[in-house]
């Protein structure tokens, strides 16, 4: 009989360390004793270093940071699965009074068990996807317990919200705000080049409907009010490694990269709000955008526009289950009567429909990048964080990513549409 994984170890030179968290901040300094002579404020740049981990890895922060999301983050947080019950890392549970009722095969235990049966029963409506949503959200959520379900139901929920709606929340703010009806839809227009002799700079207007859109500030708001931005970095750091030849740098977030650092030194350096004593922090923006198919045997396209904070780890934001993804907006396409709008026009028609599409896409970027936005991006939004500290957040797009057909149709091709 072949011996099981389970009675043969594995070696030691195949199993991988656990990732080390960064060494603890040195202590701030005492305050200095009260004196009755002026006091003179002196902005000088304070540089902090860690100590190094077993690694030899260090931070070095520009200033003291108000939060580190490192501390509450556990390694078993950043897996793609959970970790084997057991483990070393795995907390002890209290020993049962009863004998718990074996699990048919071939399930683990009779968690697993009814999570798997309430999936395969009842309406076909629910998919794998959602049944990991309810496991990640709120299975596996630090505040859930079982034992305040006991006598609530969804049902009398629902209508008790609806009742509550048109009220105020306890913090003041209406609870119809805090839920995301951010989404709305409107049209968008730009200018078609009309291609006559008499005057190259002719052009008609064109409006295109159904636009679905969000706005970006209200979904900046409510990503740092979420429980998932208790892991946002709020103060850039550089991570180095103190090797034998020297320090070198490690490039592996956004957050630390020197793009991030120069937009917080410029930040920091800006003239304050007027009697604002605020922290100011940034909220880092990553676009994505990627024309799809919705089926393989349809014409039915969508172009979605999602956004990711670089606040948060790449490691975490990789999870399909995290929840950090956002969706922004829906470019539509060129609808069927463009064809129609444009066929009295001189100019080149196959080239003009590429130059119309090119300039649906940023038609559609200057709904996104409204007044509310630009306003946020110079001024700041005022926000209370998920660790209960209200910041000055400001706004900086960082990066957008596209696949080279989208890069290819809205670079190249608008100097050739011109023509």
């Amino acid at each position: 009989m072949l011996p099981t994984s389970a009675t043969v170890p594995i070696p030691g030179q195949h199993i991988d360390p656990i990732p080390e968290g960064p060494a603890a901040l040195p202590a701030p300094p005492d305050e200095p004793p009260a004196r009755l002579l002026p006091r003179v404020i002196l902005y000088v740049r304070e540089t902090i270093r860690t100590a190094m981990n077993r690694f030899h890895i260090m931070r070095e922060y520009p200033r003291r940071p108000s939060y580190d999301p490192d501390s509450v983050t556990h390694p078993a947080d950043l897996l793609d699965y959970n970790m084997p019950h057991g483990s070393d890392d795995t907390p002890p549970t209290a020993t049962a009074a009863a004998q718990p009722m074996s699990p048919p095969n071939p399930f683990p235990n009779m968690t697993v068990y009814r999570l798997m049966r309430w999936l395969n029963t009842g309406s076909n409506a629910k998919s794998l996807a959602e049944a990991d949503r309810l496991v990640d959200e709120v299975l596996l959520a630090d505040d859930f317990e079982a034992e305040q379900l006991a006598h609530h139901h969804p049902s009398h929920e629902v209508h008790k919200l609806d009742r509550t709606l048109p009220d105020s929340g306890k913090d003041g703010t209406s609870l119809a705000s805090s839920l995301d009806t951010s989404w709305r839809e409107t049209s968008v227009t730009f200018h078609v080049p009309t291609g006559t002799e008499a005057n190259h700079h002719s052009s008609q207007l064109f409006t295109v409907p159904g636009t679905t859109l969000r706005s970006l500030v209200a979904v900046m708001k409510m990503a740092f009010a979420e429980p998932l931005a208790k892991r946002f970095h709020l103060t850039p750091f550089k991570r180095i490694w103190q090797s034998i030849s020297g320090e070198q740098r490690i490039y592996d977030e956004l957050y630390t990269s020197d793009a991030w650092l120069r937009a917080d030194e410029q930040l920091q350096r800006s003239p304050r709000e007027d009697g604002c004593s605020l922290e100011r922090v940034i909220a880092g923006l990553m676009f994505w955008s990627d024309s799809t198919t919705l089926a393989h045997f349809t014409s039915a396209k969508a172009w979605p526009i999602y956004l990711y904070f670089g606040n948060l780890s790449k490691y975490i934001r990789g999870k399909a289950g995290s929840g950090a993804c956002h969706h922004v907006a829906y470019i539509p396409t060129l609808p069927k009567n463009m064809r129609d709008f444009i066929k009295t026009f001189r100019a080149d028609k196959k080239r003009l429909l590429t130059y119309c599409q090119r300039e649906l896409f940023h038609a559609v970027w200057r709904q996104l990048l409204d007044d509310e936005f630009l306003q946020a991006y110079k001024h700041g939004v005022v926000i209370r964080c998920a660790d209960g500290i209200t910041r000055r957040v400001y706004p900086r797009i960082f990066t957008y990513s596209a696949d080279y057909p989208e890069k290819y149709v809205f670079l190249v091709l608008y100097i050739a549409a011109l023509h």
